[in-house]
Order: structure tokens, then C-alpha cells, then sequence
């Protein structure tokens, strides 16, 4: 995937980037949801 990117043109800090927000609101997501289950659970 960051190879290809970095194959049309965009730079190393743009690919980056790119790969990093998904991972982040997957992350966010996952942690907000062990809350919430946690919640539920108590």
C-alpha cells in the first residue's frame, strides 16, 4: 500500500499519514468500546 502511494507521487510524510488516521480511529474505536462494554458490565 505505501509503496504504491509513494509510486504516484506522494511523499513518505503523506503516506504516513495516510496509514496512520485509520489506524488511530480503529484504535480509538476499539478502546471506546471496552468502555462502553465495561460499563455494561458493572
Amino acid at each position: 500500500m505505501g509503496a504504491t502511494l509513494l509510486g504516484l507521487g506522494w511523499n513518505f510524510e503523506q503516506v504516513l499519514t495516510a496509514l496512520v488516521i485509520p489506524a488511530a480511529l480503529a484504535t480509538t474505536a476499539v478502546v471506546i468500546k471496552g468502555l462502553v462494554s465495561h460499563a455494561d458490565a458493572t
